[in-house]
């Protein structure tokens, strides 16, 4: 069996859409450059928050699927589905990360 990728582990360790200390996720998902694979993760669609209290980065899964909108041309009769941009994801859940599940 092929073993869970950095980004997977991470998303493990989110998927109670609380949010957790950057130190907690890398007991559970290994040390990685945490910041970078979050990035990884919110190009393909899933919408992260990140927070600084101090010293501390607390990451929280607000979305736990890919978020995706549909493109289509029709003067070339093509269609497909595109993840949202960081910037258009985190404004459209703004409101989520901020309410406590």
């Amino acid at each position: 069996m092929k073993p869970l990728s950095q980004n997977d582990r991470i998303l493990a360790a989110l998927q109670d859409g609380r949010e957790h200390e950057m130190r907690d996720i890398h007991v559970v998902a290994g040390f990685c450059r945490l910041n970078s694979r979050v990035s990884e993760l919110r190009k393909r669609g899933y919408v992260i928050t990140c927070r600084r209290e101090g010293r501390e980065y607390w990451y929280r899964l607000v979305k736990p699927e890919p978020v995706y909108v549909c493109a289509v041309d029709e003067s070339a009769g093509v269609s497909e589905q595109l993840a949202l941009p960081d910037s258009v994801a985190a404004h459209l859940y703004r409101d989520m990360a901020r309410t406590p599940l």
